[in-house]
């Protein structure tokens, strides 16, 4: 993508760089995503693009706009703060509400998490229309939307309501809790128990057929596993296991979202093995 003449004023740098954007095809526009260097595609250009992409119906391409302005491995705190490519500044500013060191680490990983799912619910609706106007005021303010939904206006913990996989936002398709949840399958209680060992024999290779590999990954982790793999943090079954994050290298919030993906497989299946088998 040809870059525009350097040096006018950054609005009008900004407006130029989305326009030639808009202008590609969406696998052009997916790999310029996925290569193209910083300076070629700042945050509110990214945060614009999105909510073009959602509404123009072009799905792929603004998941890979959520996929580069939300990437980055968080790792471990080193001095406090991770390395997102975009978002570094937003995971200090969660990080510096928890003190510094030990478990509280995870506690300002979640809550930036809980940030970016905030960040993105926002841009698809009335909300984000100018948030590339004024994209880091847009965001922090939405850092402590997610710090009020979890710990309250006043500051005592307000544990979040337990939520079923439908309940995700109708537009980003999102889960509106991004917290762990207990694993809840689609099929549970439409199969007769001695059909089910057969039934997920089948769901599984179907889940191993899927040719991307970080949602065959999670599907597998998550779905497959006994118990589930956890997304972060300790394995609670005391097996060891490294958690998802840390084996694929990704944030929960991207993890949560190839969660959605793997179930879309699994209801898949479930459609094939229906038509395959009437017993089930």
């Amino acid at each position: 993508m040809a870059r525009p003449t350097p040096h006018p004023p950054s609005g009008r740098y900004d407006d130029a760089l989305f326009q030639a954007l808009m202008q590609l095809d969406t696998p052009a526009l997916v790999h310029h995503l996925r290569t193209a260097p910083r300076d070629d595609l700042p945050g509110p250009v990214l945060a614009r693009a999105y909510r073009e992409l959602l509404f123009g119906n072009r799905q792929e391409a603004a998941e890979a706009v959520i996929e580069r302005l939300f990437g980055g491995d968080l790792g471990e705190p080193p001095g406090g703060v991770g390395k997102p490519e975009y978002m570094g500044w937003l995971l200090w500013m969660a990080a510096k509400r928890f003190p510094a060191g030990g478990a509280r680490w995870q506690d300002a990983v979640d809550l930036y998490n809980a940030a970016l799912a905030q960040i993105a619910r926002a841009l698809a609706g009335s909300q984000g229309a100018k948030a590339y106007t004024a994209w880091r005021s847009f965001c922090y303010h939405r850092l402590i939307d997610a710090k009020r939904e979890r710990d309250g206006r006043r500051g005592e913990r307000v544990e979040p309501p337990h939520v079923g996989l439908e309940s995700e936002d109708p537009v980003t398709r999102l889960p509106i809790n991004l917290a762990e949840r207990a694993v809840e399958l689609p099929w549970q209680g439409s199969v007769a128990p001695d059909r089910e060992e057969e039934m997920m024999a089948f769901l599984k290779a179907h889940m191993e057929r899927v040719e991307e590999p970080h949602t065959r990954e999670v599907g597998l982790a998550l779905f497959f596993s006994e118990p589930p793999v956890p997304i972060s943090g300790k394995d609670p079954s005391g097996l060891g296991r490294k958690p998802i994050t840390k084996r694929l290298g990704l944030t929960r919030f991207q993890v949560n979202r190839l969660k959605g993906k793997a179930l879309e497989v699994i209801r898949q299946g479930l459609e094939e093995w229906t038509e395959k088998d009437g017993r089930s």
